[in-house]
């Protein structure tokens, strides 16, 4: 019975997503005194574009292929973690805590994300990075772009790749701290949490540029038009991948195993803090959180079935055909014309703006009224607040003990007597306490 109700609960959420969208679009045209198309448009909809076949750049490459496949199993995932139609918990709840869910939302963004990237999209200008004269490396270069995005996820966090277990495990320890009977350290809790997921926000913002820029759209140079991966050692990069995907998916064990060698030298118990029951993983003295990256990259890649099935499952459908980009008028569409890294980084700019107050000065070579001003140059600077005032005197404190310690590493024989003997007592008082 309970995963009768998972089934129903995920076939729920599959038929009635669209009457959800038609009931917003509904509400929306009224409030602006409006008719508005009825609820049931975008089944509609969705019938009439099962039937046609795709219009589909001819700069794309498998990722914009794959992207709606994989957004689409990502939002059927979630509806098997938190329960909608029930107030019990669901047989699969598992998978993921609702921060995990959360998790898995971001990936289907992220996709869909390097999709409109692949695209070649022509708006913003042209950026001054260097990655702007790359662009189109994955149809190049397949497997580099392949491994590049394993390497991206894990790093952006993204399940079920190792960076989500960290930043999982980051976030249960914090909420872990709640039982500390404190308001300061509540108070310093939330801060953490909340920076954690600002932190954890950017990033995804910032390598979906990283990677999108130079792998996605158009080649926009000579040399990233002929790049190739022949002869490029592919080796090393697929062994880092393959880890990256173990240490997730078999996080579990690798939790397990470090139990063990804790124990044999610290004496420290890891199941103390967590419980790791079969490929589970709770954190212990709560019951309202647990998650499984196995099970969850399991179900996600079982869920890509389902927009499969649906796409095979059309009647009467055209055949897929490769059109120009779509430039939005423009005759001639260039390369430097697409979309770059400064105007993907415009939104964070204008976000912390206020914090980091940049300053902009634009200079002329004349002021003539007919136009003819010659050369414009741009200047654009920003006051590095968090280099200024945090890490560069962390950085001179470092150095400064550094200089300290620096005579023992100078080959007197006492002085490294003094501190081998210093640091015996040191690490026996704190064996003792």
């Amino acid at each position: 019975m309970p995963y009768l109700l998972q089934l129903l609960q995920s076939l729920t959420v599959l038929a009635a997503a669209p009457l959800y969208a038609g009931v917003l679009t509904k509400a929306s045209a009224l409030l602006q005194s409006k008719h508005g198309p009825s609820i049931l448009q975008p089944y509609r909809d969705l019938a009439k574009w099962l039937s046609k076949g795709s219009a589909i750049s001819d700069q794309t490459s498998w990722i914009f292929q794959a992207a709606p496949y994989l957004a689409m199993a990502g939002y059927l995932v979630v509806s098997t973690i938190v329960p909608i139609i029930t107030s019990n918990p669901l047989p699969l709840a598992f998978l993921g805590d609702l921060l995990g869910g959360a998790f898995v939302l971001a990936l289907s963004s992220f996709v869909m994300s390097l999709a409109a990237y692949d695209t070649a999209s022509p708006p913003g200008g042209l950026g001054a990075s260097r990655t702007t004269w790359l662009g189109g490396l994955a149809r190049r270069m397949p497997r580099a772009a392949a491994l590049t995005l394993v390497g991206t996820l894990g790093i952006a966090a993204l399940p079920p790749l190792n960076g989500f277990v960290d930043e999982w495990l980051v976030f249960q320890g914090l909420f872990q701290g709640f039982r500390i009977p404190s308001d300061v350290i509540g108070v310093v809790l939330v801060i953490a949490a909340a920076t954690l997921a600002l932190t954890g926000g950017m990033a995804i913002n910032a390598f979906a540029r990283a990677f999108g820029i130079p792998f996605l759209g158009m080649a926009r140079s000579e040399e990233a038009a002929v790049a190739n991966e022949v002869g490029q050692p592919v080796a090393c990069p697929a062994l880092l991948a393959v880890v990256c995907c173990f240490l997730a998916v078999g996080a579990p064990l690798v939790l397990t195993g470090l139990d063990r060698v804790l124990q044999a030298t610290t004496g420290e118990n890891i199941f103390a803090k967590l419980i790791v029951p079969g490929l589970t993983v709770i954190p212990a003295h709560t019951d309202f959180s647990a998650f499984s990256p196995t099970y969850l990259a399991v179900c996600l890649l079982a869920m890509l079935l389902v927009p499969a099935l649906m796409v095979r499952s059309r009647t009467r459908v055209a055949k897929n055909r490769s059109v120009p980009v779509c430039a939005g008028g423009i005759l001639r569409f260039r390369p430097r014309m697409q979309y770059t890294a400064t105007t993907h980084a415009n939104p964070v700019r204008v976000t912390f703006e206020g914090l980091y107050r940049p300053q902009v000065k634009l200079t002329r070579a004349s002021d003539d009224p007919a136009g003819r001003s010659g050369p414009v140059h741009y200047h654009f600077q920003v006051t590095p607040l968090f280099e200024r005032y945090l890490y560069q005197p962390i950085v001179r404190l470092v150095e400064a003990m550094a200089r300290l310690v620096q005579p023992i590493q100078a080959g007197d024989v006492n002085l490294c007597l003094v501190y081998v003997f210093v640091t015996i007592l040191i690490a026996y008082l704190v064996a003792v306490r």
